[in-house]
């Protein structure tokens, strides 16, 4: 057996058997075998491995997938129809009247302060005030006129049941018609009926609201057909103007309400 193979079974050797024969000196070979043999003949040794230390796992937290909630509508978003309700629009004739009023006003403005001053040094002060009054005249006739015209109409419908569906709000409205008395809050012997929002325009085109009740206004004609509903208090002589032709062309949420309000205020002051 070789000794490479006795290296391989791990017998380890010793120098001393180890033989070499008489009359022959050690080579340097067989020194570097030697060294070799001793190198084999040690047994590796294995490297000890530390016992593996089980560390407690720590429970993993369970992912919960929040969505977003979105918050419960309120009672005003949940009604069908808003408060003030919408029940007559005239689209854009408030903006034509509003474009006469301010060329009206330019007209005024132009007499008073260039025609006026030339026309005083040549043909005396008669000439200034008539410059300055024809200058006027449009934006009073304009003003006189146009006032009473009725941009749009608002009903106030507080009550909550009113608005909630379509059948309510008509209960509203005709028991507004048929019984004022019945809306009011706790006022005996006043009859206002449905409250209203009119909207007119002022000069340039500024908005002017009036709060009125159905029961305050008289069906007529007035400033020459310029106005047919009028406030029939004791101190305010407000006159408006609602063009029957739009009552049912008007964009509104709820159509045929101003319709009945008119009808019934005709028959009320005893028009047809």
């Amino acid at each position: 057996m070789s000794l490479h193979r006795l290296s391989l079974l791990g017998l380890r050797l010793r120098p001393s058997t180890l033989s070499v024969p008489v009359g022959t000196l050690p080579t340097r070979n067989a020194t570097l075998n030697l060294t070799q043999l001793r190198c084999l003949s040690v047994k590796p040794t294995k490297p000890t491995s530390k016992p593996a230390t089980s560390t407690p796992s720590t429970p993993a937290k369970p992912t919960t997938t929040t969505t977003p909630t979105t918050p419960a509508p309120t009672s005003d978003e949940a009604l069908l129809f808003p408060n003030p309700l919408l029940i007559y629009h005239t689209a854009g004739r408030p903006v034509l009247l509003g474009l006469v009023s301010a060329t009206s006003v330019l007209l005024t403005t132009f007499s008073a302060i260039l025609v006026a001053p030339t026309l005083y040094p040549v043909y005396g002060p008669i000439a200034s005030v008539a410059s300055i009054f024809l200058g006027s005249l449009p934006l009073t006739i304009t003003t006189y006129f146009s006032s009473p015209y009725v941009h749009n109409i608002r009903l106030r419908v507080p009550p909550a049941w009113a608005r909630a569906t379509r059948e309510g709000l008509w209960s509203y409205v005709r028991q507004g018609l048929n019984s004022p008395e019945a809306l009011q809050d706790g006022k005996p012997g006043v009859k206002r009926g449905l409250e209203l929002e009119i909207t007119t325009g002022k000069i340039l085109g500024r908005p002017n609201v009036w709060l009125v009740g159905s029961e305050d206004l008289e069906f007529g004609k007035w400033r020459g057909g310029c106005a047919n509903l009028k406030y029939k208090g004791t101190k305010r002589k407000d006159m408006f103007y609602v063009d029957e032709g739009m009552v049912e062309k008007g964009v509104v949420l709820e159509k045929g309400i101003m319709k009945e309000i008119l009808e019934a205020i005709k028959k009320k002051s005893g028009k047809k």
